[in-house]
């Protein structure tokens, strides 16, 4: 398993469709931008947790 993406990010590079997400955000991390953990956080630790 790899982790692609650890933290939600702003996008600030770009034009068109990725101008046009919510909050001009790529939201794949397992923690938001505020580093608060997601539900995917939860599921990353117990696999790692043995």
């Amino acid at each position: 398993m790899f982790i692609w993406q650890f933290a939600d990010c702003r996008v600030t590079e770009g034009e068109g469709w990725l101008m046009m997400r919510a909050g001009v955000q790529n939201s794949k991390g397992i923690v938001d931008q505020y580093r608060r953990p997601k539900l995917a956080y939860d599921t990353v630790k117990k696999y790692w947790s043995k």
